[in-house]
Parts: structure tokens; sequence; C-alpha cells
């Protein structure tokens, strides 16, 4: 088998992935944004983004409820003692 035998599947999937891509975006300003579009959310779904913002909005809870429950303890009244 010749290699040009080869190339040729390998080929038209790259020319269909292209036409696929100019049908998707299209032409003109709606297609750039499109395009903007993806790339933010290519961006925000990126583990190395969404990893230590998780991380950090986690521990920044925790210790929302960590003072919460603290100042709430600081405002309670004494124990009474009965004798």
């Amino acid at each position: 088998m010749s290699s040009s035998r080869l190339m040729r599947p390998i080929l038209e999937l790259v020319e269909a992935e292209k036409a696929a891509k100019a049908t998707k975006y299209g032409n003109g300003e709606s297609g750039f944004l499109r395009r903007k579009d993806q790339r933010i959310l290519d961006i925000l779904l990126n583990p190395s983004v969404v990893v230590p913002l998780l991380i950090v909005v986690h521990f920044t809870a925790t210790d929302a409820v960590v003072v919460a429950f603290t100042t709430m303890v600081a405002f309670l009244p004494p124990p009474t003692i009965y004798m």
C-alpha cells in the first residue's frame, strides 16, 4: 500500500474538520464572538483554573462558617451555676 492511499483518509478528515469549523463559526463578527466565548469557556473549564478556584472557595466558605459560629458562641450568656 502506498503512502498516498494511507494519507487520503487523514486528509479527508482534516478537510471535514475545517469545513465543520467554518460552518460552526460562520463569517464575520458573530463567528469571532463565538470563538471568544468558546475560548473563555475553555479557560474557565481548564482543571488548572477550576481546582485552585474550588479550593479557595471551599476554604473561604469554611472560614465564614467558623467565624459565624465563634461569634454566636461569644455572645451566649454565661452559664448559670445553681448551689
